[in-house]
């Protein structure tokens, strides 16, 4: 699995990137995408990378933007219950009973996250804003996205803001 936060393409050679793009596509890596303020995804659009994010227009993601003093309130999707993904407690292993979550009730929500806009053909959304409904699509934003892209698996989060959780729990 690599993992890319919100990271400057150019900290990358152009052959770094396609080696990346070739390990997800190729040899069936994980890239996992932790989408930042200032770099990530806007900055890779037009780079060997652009096809590994999720979102059809990466140089355009913006800010959601809740109502004035909300923060961004996020769920779990029925995908991500099918696929048994994202099934978070505070409570640790075995003290909950199986397919049990807490979240998201008992976690606090984002700050800020990003605005996705529409998603490419074969993404799945693995969690989303819950009440933040994207104006091109009429359903949730989604914050979480799977994507296939060759032999392997993306996982796009479009905030850095997960960190908070810690809070509730250690």
């Amino acid at each position: 699995v690599i993992i890319l936060g919100d990271v400057r393409p150019r900290y990358f050679s152009e052959e770094q990137l396609a080696l990346i793009r070739d390990h997800v596509a190729e040899r069936g890596a994980g890239l996992l995408w932790v989408g930042g303020p200032r770099y990530t995804p806007n900055y890779y659009a037009g780079t060997e990378l652009e096809l590994l994010l999720p979102m059809t227009s990466p140089g355009s993601v913006g800010r959601l933007v809740p109502a004035q003093g909300s923060e961004v309130p996020a769920a779990p999707t029925d995908a991500a219950r099918l696929l048994n993904l994202l099934q978070l407690s505070l409570q640790g292993e075995g003290a909950t009973e199986p397919g049990a979550s807490e979240w998201p009730d008992n976690l606090p929500p984002f700050r800020w996250a990003q605005d996705l806009g529409p998603l490419r053909p074969g993404a799945k959304p693995l969690a989303s804003a819950t009440g933040l409904v994207d104006p091109e699509t009429g359903e949730e934003s989604p914050l979480v996205v799977l994507y296939r892209y060759g032999a392997g698996e993306v996982i796009y989060v479009g905030t850095d803001e997960t960190w908070r959780w810690r809070k509730a729990g250690g």
